[in-house]
């Protein structure tokens, strides 16, 4: 209806109709673009990261298990997350508040042990993430659930050292 029709039966576009199709054409010209662009400046470079983990809450004698050489895998996906490189193991301290004196105060948690791992695997790098051969996205303070031969801990990643890069 809201279209007149000519008397040999097409229709007619008017000028606003034009400008609209014009402007729907050159945004999707522009998103093409854009995506092409954002996708060549995507490179990749495979090399080493090392990083470290820190596993709060760890049962006594858990983080004692825990060698260089050990492969540790990720408990939720099953990626593998890398090869232990060094460990150090210490009591865990948790903040309390002190009602006598008022604020926090840490306090040594009896039962259980804090690891602190080092880790190094091959790893994928693009701009935006660093990727290790498992899969798994490593970056400074994601949360980190581990699984290695006769132990697990959640925690987490305390830094990253991207380490060699070949391009």
């Amino acid at each position: 209806m809201g279209k007149e029709k000519r008397s040999n039966g097409k229709s007619i576009f008017n000028l606003f109709d034009i400008i609209v199709i014009v402007i729907i054409v050159a945004l999707a010209v522009l998103l093409f673009f854009i995506r092409e662009e954002r996708t060549a400046q995507e490179s990749t470079s495979a090399g080493t990261v090392t990083y470290t983990l820190e596993l709060v809450g760890m049962q006594n004698g858990a983080a004692d298990l825990i060698e260089e050489g050990d492969q540790l895998v990720d408990k939720v996906k099953k990626y593998n997350i890398g090869t232990v490189v060094s460990v150090e193991v210490m009591p865990t301290y948790r903040q309390v508040y002190d009602y006598v004196n008022g604020g926090l105060v840490e306090s040594l948690v009896d039962d259980q042990q804090t690891a602190i791992i080092v880790v190094e695997a091959e790893c994928t790098e693009s701009s935006s993430q660093i990727t290790v051969d498992g899969g798994y996205v490593i970056r400074a303070g994601l949360t980190a659930s581990v699984r290695g031969p006769g132990y697990w801990g959640t925690g987490y990643i305390m830094s990253v050292d991207r380490g060699e890069t070949a391009q």
